[in-house]
C-alpha cells in the first residue's frame, strides 16, 4: 500500500491510496479552510473502520448473521494542558445473535485490529527528506 500526498494550498492537501482521493484540511480555527477532515479525524475514523471490517469478517467466518454494525470514535486530550495525550474512545454497536462465550471471542478479535495495534504500540516512523 503506498499513499501519495500533494499539498494543494494552506493545509490542503490531497491524498491518494489505490486511485482513490481524498482531500485533508484543517479547521478555519486552526488556519485552514475546513474543506476536508484533519489528518487525526482520518485515524479516527480509521479506528472505527477496522474495527467494524474485524467485525464482519469474525462473523462470515462463523457463520454469523450480522445484522448491523457502527462505531464511533471520539478523540480525547487526556493529561497536562502542557502536554495532553490524545486517547481515542470507541464505542463499537453490533446486533447479532451470540452467545456470551461468543462474545467473548467476539471482543478479543476486535482487540486485533490492525489500526488499533498501530495506535497502541510504538512503530518506527522512516522519513528521508528530498530538497529539489
Amino acid at each position: 500500500m503506498k499513499a501519495e500526498v500533494k499539498r494543494l494550498g494552506s493545509y490542503r492537501c490531497e491524498l491518494t491510496v489505490n486511485g482513490h482521493q481524498m482531500i485533508l484540511d484543517q479547521a478555519p480555527e486552526r488556519g485552514g479552510d475546513g474543506e476536508g477532515a484533519n489528518p487525526l479525524a482520518h485515524l479516527a475514523g480509521a479506528l472505527g473502520v477496522c474495527k467494524l471490517m474485524v467485525a464482519h469478517a469474525y462473523c462470515q467466518r462463523r457463520g454469523i448473521e450480522l445484522e448491523s454494525a457502527e462505531a464511533t470514535v471520539e478523540v480525547l486530550e487526556v493529561g497536562p494542558e502542557s502536554k495532553p495525550e490524545e486517547v481515542f474512545d470507541c464505542q463499537v454497536y453490533i446486533r447479532a445473535q451470540m452467545s456470551d462465550d461468543e462474545r467473548v471471542r467476539f471482543e478479543r478479535a476486535l482487540k486485533t485490529c490492525h489500526i488499533g495495534r498501530i495506535i497502541e504500540e510504538p512503530h518506527e516512523v522512516r522519513q528521508t527528506l528530498h530538497f529539489d
